[in-house]
């Protein structure tokens, strides 16, 4: 970096900090491997993809048939009439197996057994005691809603490739988040580093002008202007001190730490060889937009499984009942003593609602409409985004063009203005505007850079992972 060499400024970054004995040293990839192992972000991702994993589990779970075993142990009760009073209780277990198929129906298996006793005193004690066993098999199948059990499935699959993508974009807000905090201290531990340099400048200006007033060659009010400047430099150093000590604090946060943090610049992070531009992706492989064709497909779905019972409801139920009644359990578990089959068609057709039936259809229409408008939108405004981001970094890579030529011509001219202050050519004014302009133009050096490196990060957020 011309006359401010990257060793000054990299020593800088040893020295930052090094006062600890657990100071960790890293450089950007350490970085953001540092925040994906320790980072409370990174934990936070990782909490949430458990918890999709598991939204997942359960949803695959409930393809398969499901099990369940109820129970009622005991069921009291005691009523009171005119002519006496009964005492009843009952123990019942109960075995359920269900299961969609492909088709949208549902089976259902339902085995039970009961144990009952009643007491009842009407003058004459009775006392009732047998077990009850039920055993019933039940189809249903929807008539006019499509196929719900692979609505579902669909939709189920299209969340879990939801998660995955949001779970990668987590990972990548990471990456990007500590890039920029650690490009925030490479900027603000470069700055300290122009400013320093500037305060050495100011003070060797400074005993110049001492010289040269004790030998009488300039007023005293020219040597008070150069002190006060110094004064202003000083005060520049301690600003740019207290900004290293604030972007730290940030990565600290970033990666989880609490110890020190000394980071460590590539070479070409302030001068050489930029990284070059990547292709700019089209706009249906960006993982954001994919999650936006996603989340559109999962609302078409449900809203079409919506309205195609909004205006007519009917199904199909096929069942079988088979139970048995005896005074001991072995009895009870005989084959069935009393059977029956059923077919039982059944719709449900609303016939006057004072409108909330073409009310809700409306609803549901409008909003399908209105899910796809954002959809657009949010197209929209992603490609406007990515272009933005393509410009930006553009016009980074023209800014470092032109600070880097700014500065070189900073340079010569402080340097010609010094000599010829040294001879008394010009006044302590002009030293001090030549100083200032090269501290600028030094700094707009280092934002420019620090800035593609920005750029350059933020377009790798929506990149499409390569395979």
């Amino acid at each position: 970096m011309n006359r401010l060499s990257l060793l000054t400024i990299l020593s800088l970054f040893y020295l930052t900090g090094s006062a600890a004995a657990d100071t960790l040293r890293v450089t950007l990839d350490q970085a953001i491997q540092t925040s994906l192992n320790n980072g409370i972000g990174a934990a936070k991702v990782k909490e949430d993809s458990i918890a999709d994993a598991g939204e997942w589990r359960n949803a695959v779970g409930g393809w398969f048939p499901q099990i369940s075993l109820e129970g009622r142990t005991p069921s009291w009760d005691r009523a009171r009439y005119s002519s006496g009073e009964q005492t009843s209780e009952s123990y019942q277990g109960d075995l359920i197996i269900s299961q969609e198929l492909p088709w949208g129906a549902t089976f259902r298996l339902n085995n039970s057994i009961q144990r009952y006793k009643s007491e009842i005193d009407q003058g004459i004690p009775y006392t009732n005691n047998y077990y009850r066993s039920n055993r019933s098999a039940t189809l249903s199948q929807p008539l006019l809603a499509g196929n719900p059990v692979w609505r579902q499935y669909t939709i189920d699959k299209l969340n879990r490739e939801s998660n995955l993508i949001s779970h990668e974009i987590a990972l990548r807000d990471i990456r990007h988040n500590v890039t920029t905090s650690f490009y925030a201290l490479v900027e603000a531990v470069a700055t300290l580093a122009i400013t320093r340099q500037d305060l050495e400048q100011g003070r060797q200006s400074a005993d110049l002008a001492e010289r040269k007033m004790k030998a009488g060659l300039i007023p005293e009010v020219e040597l008070l202007q150069i002190q006060v400047d110094v004064a202003r430099r000083e005060l520049s150093v301690r600003d740019a001190d207290g900004a290293v000590e604030s972007a730290m604090d940030d990565l600290r946060i970033q990666l989880g730490l609490d110890q020190g943090v000394v980071i460590l610049p590539a070479a070409d992070d302030l001068q050489g060889a930029l990284p070059e531009a990547p292709v700019e992706p089209s706009l249906d492989q960006r993982p954001d937009a994919r999650i936006q064709a996603l989340g559109l497909r999962s609302t078409e779905i449900r809203t079409r499984g919506s309205l195609a019972t909004s205006r007519l409801d009917a199904s199909l139920d096929v069942s079988y009942n088979g139970s048995t009644l005896s005074e001991t359990l072995d009895g009870a578990r005989q084959n069935p003593q009393t059977e029956s089959i059923g077919i039982d068609v059944s719709f449900i057709l609303p016939v006057y609602g004072f409108g909330s039936t073409s009310g809700q259809i409306q609803k549901q229409k409008a909003e399908l409409r209105s899910a796809r408008l954002d959809y657009r939108l949010r197209l929209e405004r992603l490609a406007a985004d990515q272009r933005e981001s393509f410009r930006r970094l553009a016009r980074a890579r023209d800014r470092i063009k032109i600070s880097d030529s700014a500065l070189e011509l900073a340079e010569r001219s402080y340097k010609i203005t010094s000599e010829r202050f040294a001879n008394g050519l010009i006044l302590s004014r002009d030293l001090l505007d030549a100083q200032l302009e090269l501290t600028r133009t030094r700094r707009d050096a280092v934002s420019a850079r620090i800035e593609y490196r920005l750029a350059l990060s933020s377009i790798e957020r929506f990149i499409p992972s390569e395979g």
